[in-house]
């Protein structure tokens, strides 16, 4: 389980965290619009999200969750990745 501190201290690129309140610690988002999310839960599970929907269940290590992010980011969002990630 993942802290506020915890998350704002990693350093990600372009990956930028905006803490969160309910039912989540904290988002992470490349391109400020939200369009590929990584939240990590108070539950201590990682979720990538596109567009608001929910795609899947990251790794539970924030580092190997990001990874997992920024390649599905290079697949379905090239364009994005190129201007943020690459």
């Amino acid at each position: 389980m993942y802290t506020v501190e915890q998350l704002k201290a990693k350093d990600f690129g372009e990956w930028d965290f905006y803490p969160r309140s309910g039912n989540a610690v904290g988002e992470y988002c490349c391109d400020g619009d939200g369009i590929v999310a990584v939240i990590v839960g108070v539950d201590g599970f990682i979720r990538l999200y596109d567009q608001g929907t929910y795609v899947r269940r990251l790794k539970s290590d924030i580092d190997a969750a990001m990874v997992q992010a920024t390649r599905y980011v290079r697949t379905h969002y090239n364009g994005i990745y190129e201007e943020y990630l690459a």
